[in-house]
């Protein structure tokens, strides 16, 4: 018999400059409620979206009922009463607790509730446990980790990652000791794969209408937040190498810059002489993103370290080929759908994989067409949105079974 289910989503904001997971957490919201889930979001005001809500308050967007409320506080250290009574009141009609990010103070408040009323709560790191991130800034977490997330580890019903690496990489930190009980689940997250989109071949809509300078380049592509873990002193250097013996190509970097970072970039532009061979354009959405993949020619991500590679699926979703570090959490299944080029983080590799792709038409176009297979096959919303519910009616059963001991 089916279970008629409600869940909970937590996440410290929704804010589209706060990058994949705010993405990743919508989206998945979006896919469970469209099958029936009856599914409902809980966020604060550091920063709203633009369909959302500023002053706090109840919205519905696609079907998912998202509640925002107020904090006081800034940055890591902030706190929202509102978003404390409304679990204390609320979470008991609910199924499952899903609780998005660590190293906030909705953590501990979820724990505590969700031990309280005995709800299954999944706690889903969005990548802050690969050891890249884990060593940053230790002197910030230890004490929080000690109180608040290796408890939530042992009291969770399960924890969420997107990839089998972003899992063996999270165990490797030994944050899990004394977790080994709880359940490590693996679901990806997806896209909406775009129809009309064409990047090899003549895009249904061109970005080089605003950006003449794109038109008869060959675009090498970079989307993301402008961030130290994105690799972007790499892209940089492997480009001003690439552009030594290849005049027509066009370095496009396109993302917000939430931290200051993009002075070390342009500062990396200007080392390498390519000023006026690069385009930086800042965080798009909607028709603008679409148009700035089909302007590409390949797209690179050479991150430090990468919890999923959510733009490397959206670009394979419409045909484009990618040259991706060994730090992206899906470089595995990049390189064995043969869908582009998986390369270390250095910048002379990185450079001959573009080179590669740039040069043989042919063999891009391929990778295209396996890239969007790959999607189709893996990285789809409806599929991944069935997955989860499957593992939420999972720990309701279990839940279930234990009442009845």
């Amino acid at each position: 018999m089916e279970i008629l289910l409600k869940v909970l989503h937590v996440i410290p904001t929704l804010g589209p400059r706060f990058g994949g997971s705010t993405v990743a957490c919508l989206e998945l919201c979006e896919a469970i409620a469209a099958i029936g889930v009856n599914t409902s979001i809980y966020t604060t005001t550091i920063e709203v979206p633009h369909w959302g809500n500023p002053r706090g308050g109840i919205v519905n967007y696609h079907g998912v009922e998202v509640s925002f409320f107020p904090k006081v506080g800034f940055d890591y250290y902030w706190f929202s009463w509102g978003l404390y009574t409304a679990l204390r009141d609320r979470l008991p009609e609910f199924d499952v607790l899903h609780v998005h990010s660590l190293y906030r103070s909705h953590l501990p408040i979820c724990m505590h509730f969700a031990s309280k009323y005995g709800i299954p709560m999944v706690v889903k790191p969005h990548g802050s446990l690969d050891p890249f991130l884990f060593v940053r800034r230790r002197w910030r977490k230890v004490a929080h980790e000690w109180f608040f997330e290796r408890p939530a580890f042992r009291n969770a019903a399960a924890l969420h990652f997107t990839s089998e690496e972003e899992k063996v990489l999270a165990i490797s930190t030994g944050i899990f000791r004394g977790a080994g009980g709880t359940a490590k689940v693996i679901v990806p997250s997806g896209v909406v794969v775009a129809e009309g989109i064409t990047p090899i071949g003549k895009p249904s809509y061109r970005l080089q209408q605003d950006y003449p300078q794109l038109e008869g380049k060959k675009v090498i592509l970079f989307l993301g937040r402008i961030n130290f873990k994105k690799g972007l002193d790499i892209l940089v250097k492997a480009f001003g190498l690439l552009a030594r013996i290849d005049p027509a190509v066009h370095l496009l970097i396109v993302g917000p810059d939430n931290e200051g970072y993009g002075k070390k970039v342009k500062d990396w532009i200007e080392q390498e002489n390519v000023r006026d061979r690069t385009t930086v354009i800042d965080m798009l959405t909607g028709e603008a993103k679409a148009a700035a993949y089909a302007s590409a020619d390949v797209f690179v991500l050479s991150s430090y370290t990468e919890n999923f590679g959510l733009t490397v699926v959206e670009a394979m979703s419409v045909g484009l080929p990618v040259v991706v570090s060994d730090r992206v959490n899906i470089w595995r299944e990049v390189d064995e759908a043969q869908a582009g080029l998986v390369v270390p983080c250095d910048a002379l590799q990185t450079s001959n994989a573009i080179r590669r792709i740039l040069d043989d038409r042919t063999a891009a176009a391929e990778m295209g067409v396996r890239g969007k297979q790959l999607v189709n096959d893996k990285f789809t919303w409806p599929s991944i949105a069935v997955l989860m519910r499957n593992i939420y009616e999972n720990l309701v059963e279990r839940r279930a079974g234990h009442g009845q001991q």
